[in-house]
Formats: structure tokens, C-alpha cells, sequence
């Protein structure tokens, strides 16, 4: 890959990646922790989604170039199932105690995915840093939905309305 291919390659990613940052890190947040993982989640999902294309257009290694189109497709799939079930969700309610420790938990994870995306090294391979870049994304959604997981829903806002 030639120099400038790179440095435009690696420009798209920084501009994709400081916009997921910033829609993670300013996400409108609720007593709903289900809520709160949708809305810091879609950005995190659309981000590897452009990533993805920024990828396709550089690469022409087939096994990344299917693990790009695989991110496109399930991600996509994901951002459309999240925005359906997004109502029911955002009706979810847990104690504020508990939606505290989660956002601390959450800033955590964030804190390294951001770092260990940011800090990817880069190459003049350009599947490799693509690479190098995702697998902490997608270490980082992992670690979100576990930590969304383990917390239990208590009751419907709309019960007690």
C-alpha cells in the first residue's frame, strides 16, 4: 500500500472513531441500564460498520475482505434488532445504585477500548491494521454486553405510572 493510501485509510478511521467516542460518551443516559447499552451500542455498532467500508476500499485480501462484509451485515442486523426492541427496553428500570456501578463499569471499558484502538499499531499492511483495530472494538462490545447482562431488570416504569 502506498503511503498517502494509508494516511487516508488511517484518517477516515481517527474521523469514524472520534465520532463513536463522542456518541458514546454523550448518549442521552436513563435509570434504564437495558436503555443505556442500546444507545452507547448503536454508535459502537455503526462505527464498525463504516470502518468496515473505509477497509473495502483498500484491501484486497479475501478472508478480511469477508470479515468486513460480515461486520457490515451483522452489525447492521444488530443496530435494526436494537431500534425494535429500543422501546421495550427503555421501559426497563433498575436502581439507581445499580445503573451507577454499571456507567463506572462501562467507563472502564471504554477507557481501554478507546486507548487500545487509538494506539493500534499501524502497518503498511493495511488488512493488518485494520485488524488491529477491530479486535479491540469488538473486545470492548463483549465486554459492554457482559456487564449489561449482569445486571437484573426490577420493574417496568410503565407499571408504576
Amino acid at each position: 500500500m502506498n503511503p498517502s493510501s494509508l494516511q487516508i485509510y488511517l484518517s477516515a478511521f481517527q474521523g469514524i472513531l472520534n465520532t463513536m467516542i463522542s456518541k458514546m460518551t454523550s448518549a442521552r443516559l436513563t435509570q434504564s441500564i437495558s436503555h443505556n447499552f442500546i444507545v452507547q451500542m448503536i454508535p459502537h455498532h455503526a462505527a464498525a460498520i463504516q470502518m468496515s467500508h473505509n477497509l473495502l476500499i483498500y484491501s484486497c485480501h479475501p478472508d478480511i475482505r469477508n470479515i468486513a462484509e460480515h461486520i457490515i451485515e451483522t452489525q447492521t442486523k444488530g443496530i435494526l434488532e436494537m431500534e425494535r426492541i429500543y422501546s421495550v427496553c427503555s421501559e426497563q428500570c433498575n436502581q439507581i445504585d445499580a445503573v451507577n456501578q454499571y456507567q463506572q463499569q462501562l467507563q472502564k471499558i471504554f477507557e481501554t477500548m478507546f486507548h487500545h484502538m487509538q494506539d493500534a499499531c499501524v502497518t503498511l499492511n493495511i488488512d493488518d491494521t485494520f485488524m488491529r483495530e477491530m479486535i479491540p472494538h469488538h473486545q470492548g462490545a463483549i465486554a459492554m454486553a457482559k456487564t449489561a447482562l449482569s445486571y437484573p431488570y426490577l420493574f417496568r416504569t410503565s407499571a408504576y405510572s
